[in-house]
C-alpha cells in the first residue's frame, strides 16, 4: 500500500471516495456541515464554515473547517473527528467567550478561530445573532493584531542570526538542510511580528505572507528550494533581508532569562 494511502487511512479511518479524490462539493459540503451541527451540537446559536469546500474548490484529504458558537461555555474546544466519512475540525466556544477570543487573538497574533468567522459562510443562525458575531470577528481580524512583544521579536531575530551564522560555517548537507529548514518558517513568523500581521503558520503562512511584502513568500520559498539542492546564497539574502526589516541581526549583547521554580 502506497505510504500516502496509509496515512490517508489512518488519519481519517472510513473516510469518503469524495475525500480522497477531493471531490466534495459545495452543496454537499453545506448539508453535511448542518448535520454535524444538528447531531453534535444542536443548542448552537450560530455556525459558521470555513475553507475550499465552502467554494466548491475541495482538495483530496481535504477536511471541513467549522466554528460552532453555544449559549455558554467555559472553554474554547477544538474537536477532530469523522463524520458521515467526512473529516471536520471544530471549533467550539460560547457566546460568553466571544470577547476573551478576540482579546486573546489579537494580544498572541492567532487568527485560527477569527479568520473562520470573518472570512466564513454562516451555516446555523438559530438566535439571530450569527450576523452579528460575524461583524465583530471581521472587525477584529481587518485591526489586525496589537504590538508584539519586542522580547518576542528579539528571540528570534537571534535564533535566525545564529542558525544563518551556522549555515555560513562549513556545515556537511545534512546539517545545513537542517539549519535551513529550522530557519524556513521563523523567517515568516519574524516578518508576520515585526510587520504587525498575523503569525500564520503552514500553507496560511505562505498564502498570507503575500500580504506583506509582495511575493516575499514565493521568494523565500524558491530560495528553500535552491538550498535544499545545497545552493544557499539567495537564501541568506532573503534571511537577512527579513532581520533587517525587524531591527537587524542580533548576537552581541542579547540575554534571556528563564525564572528556575523547584518541582517545576
Amino acid at each position: 500500500m502506497p505510504v500516502i494511502d496509509r496515512l490517508f487511512q489512518a488519519a481519517y479511518p472510513g473516510a469518503s471516495e469524495s475525500v480522497a479524490k477531493g471531490q466534495l462539493s459545495r452543496t454537499e459540503a453545506l448539508a453535511l456541515s448542518r448535520q454535524f451541527i444538528q447531531h453534535h451540537h444542536p443548542d448552537a446559536i450560530a455556525a459558521y464554515g470555513f475553507g475550499s469546500a465552502f467554494s466548491d474548490n475541495f482538495r483530496p484529504h481535504s477536511d471541513l473547517d467549522l466554528v460552532v458558537v453555544l449559549p455558554e461555555s467555559t472553554a474554547l474546544r477544538s474537536r477532530c473527528l469523522m463524520f458521515d466519512g467526512v473529516p471536520i475540525e471544530a471549533h467550539i466556544f460560547g457566546a460568553d467567550g466571544i470577547d476573551p477570543i478576540i482579546h486573546f487573538s489579537r494580544r498572541h497574533g492567532n487568527a485560527t478561530v477569527l479568520l473562520p468567522v470573518a472570512h466564513g459562510e454562516v451555516l446555523v443562525d438559530s438566535h439571530g445573532q450569527a450576523e452579528e458575531i460575524k461583524r465583530r470577528f471581521i472587525a477584529a481580524f481587518a485591526a489586525g493584531p496589537g504590538g508584539a512583544d519586542p522580547k518576542l521579536i528579539d528571540t528570534l531575530r537571534h535564533f535566525v542570526t545564529t542558525q544563518l551564522l551556522d549555515l555560513s560555517g562549513g556545515l556537511v548537507p545534512a546539517e545545513a538542510l537542517m539549519v535551513a529548514t529550522g530557519v524556513y518558517p521563523s523567517l515568516l513568523q519574524l516578518l508576520f511580528l515585526s510587520s504587525r500581521t498575523w503569525r500564520h503558520r503552514g500553507k496560511w503562512a505562505v498564502r498570507y505572507g503575500e500580504a506583506i511584502v509582495q511575493e516575499m513568500s514565493a521568494k523565500v520559498a524558491q530560495a528553500y528550494a535552491k538550498a535544499v539542492a545545497g545552493d544557499f546564497e539567495e537564501f541568506m539574502a532573503l534571511a537577512v533581508g527579513i532581520l533587517d526589516r525587524a531591527g537587524g541581526p542580533l548576537w552581541a549583547g542579547h540575554e534571556e532569562e528563564l525564572v528556575l521554580q523547584k518541582g517545576r
